[in-house]
């Protein structure tokens, strides 16, 4: 079952987990010590929790009295409220992903009329590398990416290099395109332009493309040697280096120039490559693993809702003449109030003055002189 509550729920879980994922990329020593893995482990988490915001039989609803009940009820008396938020929400994601859409499709005629330069020793090093896609040397990109989404094209800047850097970048590049980078990358951003008012989401659309970048890093360079590090890292620099400006870029394209053109970024990439030492990147355990899912799972027994009072149907003693007693109560109110105690289904007392939620008490006060003359309703369990 999906309800409001479970949505919102499902919401600032993904925003929580998401906010942790980005405050966690930039702390280098982390990545030195556990690696991208968790951090890629704990969005698809995130992105999955909210894909699926259903509430199970065994879910434990925690009620609150206090900002969910009174956006509840500001929302129930003001239902054009609701409505228009919601038809904001829809008009500003119909406007984001067909602006995304827009620029992709854009981007991807432009790509058709780049001027294509033969460069031999491109050729020799894909050849080497056993690139099985189209390799383009061309002066319309300045820098390398890796460009597609199911028919991939590797674009490279024309540059005097050496063999071997020009193998690292294809290397790279290729690894981008092995690991569906591409449709990942298409993936969270169509996803963060439908959450477009979201800011935690709009931030992971800019660290997703950094985690992508970290863990084509460690894969790329899991077999290396020392030299082998330091012709990468080299390769970095030199493409950083390079660059001037973010001109003719092609949309969604897995391109570096965000990857180096911040120095702290590129600090962080070394640093993380370094740390591997020649050895292969460190993973996500499968006691971690099992633990993260853990966690999702026990995410569905638990959901907070708004809570208000229960029409008189849900409680097994209808009287209503509480509502009309006299009662000299908290506070040190007197008049007519209508005073009375809810047991809820999960057994906690809820005391309410005047029709209104005062706070909960525990059993011992049930039985004070403050609380003993008033009525006590249970609340019945919905079959």
């Amino acid at each position: 079952m999906i309800s409001t509550a479970s949505v919102l729920s499902a919401l600032v879980l993904y925003s929580a987990v998401l906010a942790g994922v980005c405050l966690l990329r930039r702390q280098t020593f982390f990545l030195e010590k556990c690696g991208v893995s968790f951090l890629m482990l704990a969005s698809v988490f995130a992105i999955g929790r909210l894909l699926l915001p259903i509430e199970i039989p065994v879910t434990y609803a925690v009620r609150s009295w206090s900002v969910l009940g009174v956006v509840q009820r500001f929302l129930r008396d003001h239902p054009a409220v609701e409505q228009g938020l919601l038809a904001i929400w829809g008009a500003g994601a119909v406007v984001a992903v067909g602006w995304d859409v827009f620029v992709f499709v854009r981007a991807r005629r432009r790509c058709r009329t780049y001027t294509i330069v033969d460069d031999e020793t491109v050729r020799r090093a894909a050849a080497r590398l056993n690139v099985d896609c189209p390799v383009m040397v061309t002066p319309d990109v300045e820098v390398p990416c890796a460009a597609g989404i199911f028919r991939h094209v590797i674009y490279l800047p024309p540059a005097e290099l050496p063999e071997w850097e020009i193998e690292m970048i294809l290397a790279h590049e290729a690894q981008h395109i092995r690991s569906h980078d591409g449709k990942i990358k298409l993936f969270v951003g169509l996803l963060t332009a439908v959450m477009w008012w979201n800011p935690i989401a709009q931030i992971f659309r800019r660290e997703a493309g950094r985690l992508l970048e970290l863990r084509c890093d460690a894969k790329v360079t899991r077999h290396m040697d020392k030299r082998g590090q330091t012709q990468y890292l080299t390769m970095l620099q030199h493409m950083a280096d390079r660059i001037v400006s973010k001109r003719r870029t092609p949309a969604l394209a897995l391109d570096e120039s965000q990857a180096v053109s911040r120095d702290t970024f590129i600090k962080q990439r070394f640093k993380v490559i370094l740390a591997y030492d020649g050895k292969p990147p460190r993973r996500v355990s499968v006691m971690t693993r099992a633990a993260m899912l853990a966690v999702f799972c026990v995410s569905y027994l638990v959901i907070v809702q708004p809570a208000e009072l229960a029409p008189a149907e849900n409680f097994q003693n209808d009287s209503r003449t509480v509502y009309e007693e006299e009662y000299e109560g908290p506070e040190n109110y007197t008049g007519k109030y209508s005073s009375f105690i809810i047991k809820g289904s999960d057994g906690r007392y809820q005391l309410f003055v005047n029709y209104e939620f005062s706070r909960y008490i525990s059993e011992d006060e049930l039985d004070s002189e403050k609380y003993k003359d008033l009525h006590q309703f249970e609340e019945a369990m919905q079959e």
